[in-house]
């Protein structure tokens, strides 16, 4: 029926054109769209639950339960500071996990920090380039020693420079330990000499505990042991204060107390000292060789470099006094450098400070493994000369450029000398450096010792006259002490033809006097005295200072053969003193002395 009735309305309204109200009309409609509508909302509200699923997953991972919170602890302890970051970045829907920069380190901290140099290339200063090294002569080391070796107690003062010229901070040191300890060691060398152990040492754990209290006053400490309450204070060349207590992990260090791991003892007679841990707070350096044997070495813990008026002040802090050597080198550029023996670099190798002017940078290297040797080498533009001044502590050696003291001009081309291998064939020479040992000769106000210097010259002449033909005895080829008398009598019994002494000379007014002298005393000795003294003049063009007959001196009185003491230069001269420090001038003043010798020798074989 109700249907009937609307289509007889639909029939009417279209015949008599009336329009349906509006409500009416908007009914239909609604009713029409509303199921593409719930289609529509059905889909909308499916991609809003696809597009909230990541959040919502997220979020619940934020807020686990508590099983659930368990087993996220497991899995994220062992994950890396990364790993966490990424999941940041996932949770707050960054495209890419961002990486924090370091917390910046507190001011106060940081401005107690030393400041870093970069290493660059070290060229020869790390390797043995021949260019750096002094020539070869025996025992080893000699000739480094040789070059003009000083004091070891040598240092000088501690002088602090304006901000513009702050010297160069000192890197952190790296462990300057190379020790494989399998069982205590039975040898120990400090600074390459042996030292006897009074008792055997102990290995505990992973120290050595050893009675080396003695074996520290080698290296220039101060050793007191205290009865009272068994207790030994050690205070270092570098300044360094230990004090340690038998049976007590706890040592004062510069007065503040550390722990040690294993505690010093004390067995009634000897103090044993946890060595390990001693050496590395006075900033020793361990090493141990293939025999097991146990080394102990000083440390290059800084260079500094201050400019001065006239160039630069280079000063080198070590961690005990130690025999350091110096010569000038001029192959692509000029340079000075300083050998420190016996000692292990303890800062990074490389630039150690760059200047400007005539002095461009100063650098550092392990210049020889066994034995250690620290080379620090000061790089110009023009050679300068320099002067090894005295220092304060006797931990330092500190070298001054100056551009005011010049070095001496350089000597002329030595004329080429004819070997024929046999101008000396059949004759006996003794060749003796003077002094030696404990006996240091005369020295100069830069500590240059004159042993070392006659030691030098003597090795060379011994090979120029070999060369030639000649059987060459020494008296000495390392530094040791015979006396005269031992002297004489190597001579005497040997039945050599000739005796040659090489001295350096001195005056009791330091500076005033320069050049060359032979020394003669017996008659049959002065045609030899004539002939060298007339080479060392051609050759070193140093003063004439004569031919003196000094018949007081006990090898030239007492030799049977023709026998001269050769005096090349004069030590305690300025001049003269760079001279003996250049190996080229060294390696004349042997060569001329070979040249007198064969013109006199040929003069009586005519």
């Amino acid at each position: 029926m109700h249907r009937t009735f609307a289509l007889c309305l639909a029939l009417f309204t279209t015949l008599s054109g009336i329009a349906l109200p509006a409500e009416a009309a908007s009914s239909q409609s609604r009713k029409r769209t509303s199921t593409s509508s719930a289609v529509q909302r059905k889909s909308k509200k499916s991609q809003r639950s696809v597009k909230s699923s990541p959040r919502r997953r997220v979020a619940s991972k934020a807020k686990p339960s508590k099983s659930r919170k368990l087993v996220q602890a497991k899995k994220s302890r062992p994950q890396s500071k990364a790993t966490s970051k990424s999941r940041v970045a996932v949770k707050t829907f960054k495209p890419k996990a961002t990486v924090s920069a370091p917390k910046p380190e507190s001011s106060a901290k940081s401005a107690s920090k030393p400041v870093f140099l970069k290493a660059p290339k070290t060229e020869d200063v790390q390797t043995n380039n021949p260019k750096l090294t002094a020539p070869s002569l025996t025992p080893t080391v000699a000739e480094a020693a040789l070059v003009a070796p000083k004091s070891s107690d040598a240092p000088a003062t501690d002088t602090k420079a304006e901000p513009a010229t702050e010297p160069v901070a000192t890197a952190p040191t790296p462990e300057p330990s190379k020790l494989t300890l399998t069982a205590a060691p039975q040898k120990v060398f400090v600074a390459g000499n042996e030292f006897a152990l009074p008792a055997p040492a102990k290995l505990v754990k992973d120290e050595l505990l050893a009675p080396l209290a003695d074996a520290l006053t080698q290296l220039g400490a101060k050793v007191e042991f205290r009865a009272e309450d068994k207790s030994l204070h050690i205070e270092s060349a570098a300044g360094k204060r230990l004090s340690l207590y038998a049976d007590n992990p706890n040592v004062i260090v510069d007065g503040r107390s550390e722990t040690l791991s294993v505690a010093p003892t004390f067995d009634g007679a000897r103090f044993l000292l946890p060595t390990i841990a001693t050496a590395k707070m006075l900033g020793y350096a361990l090493r141990t060789d293939r025999t097991g044997a146990l080394h102990i070495y000083p440390t290059l813990t800084a260079v500094q470099v201050t400019p001065t008026e006239q160039a630069v002040e280079v000063k080198m802090i070590l961690t005990a006094p130690v025999k350091y050597t110096h010569n000038t080198l001029q192959d692509t550029a000029s340079k000075v450098y300083v050998d420190l023996v016996q000692t292990v670099l303890a800062i990074p190798p490389g630039e150690a400070w760059k200047g400007t002017g005539e002095v461009q940078r100063v650098r550092v290297g392990q210049f020889s493994s066994e034995p250690p040797i620290a080379r620090v080498v000061m790089d110009m533009t023009r050679m300068l000369g320099y002067t090894v001044k005295v220092p304060e502590r006797p931990n330092e050696v500190v070298i001054a450029l100056s551009l005011a003291a010049m070095p001496p001009a350089p000597l002329p081309p030595m004329p080429n000398v004819v070997v024929e291998g046999d101008e000396l064939k059949d004759v006996k020479i003794v060749v003796d450096a003077g002094h030696g040992g404990k006996d240091p000769g005369a020295s100069s106000r830069n500590g240059t010792l004159e042993k070392f210097l006659t030691l030098d010259i003597a090795l060379r002449l011994q090979e120029c006259l070999m060369k030639r033909g000649a059987t060459v005895l020494m008296t000495r080829t390392n530094d040791t002490y015979p006396t005269l008398a031992e002297r004489v009598q190597l001579a005497n019994g040997s039945q050599a033809h000739l005796f040659v002494s090489v001295h350096v000379n001195a005056d009791a007014r330091p500076g005033t006097q320069s050049g060359t002298m032979v020394l003669y005393a017996t008659p049959h000795s002065l045609p030899l005295a004539r002939s060298i003294l007339s080479r060392l003049l051609q050759e070193l063009q140093r003063p004439d200072k004569g031919i003196r007959y000094r018949p007081g001196l006990y090898v030239l009185r007492h030799t049977v053969m023709p026998s001269v003491i050769a005096e090349v230069a004069y030590l305690d001269h300025p001049e003269e003193e760079a001279l003996l420090n250049d190996p080229h001038f060294r390696q004349r003043a042997a060569e001329a002395i070979a040249l007198g010798v064969v013109d006199y020798v040929q003069q009586f074989r005519r």
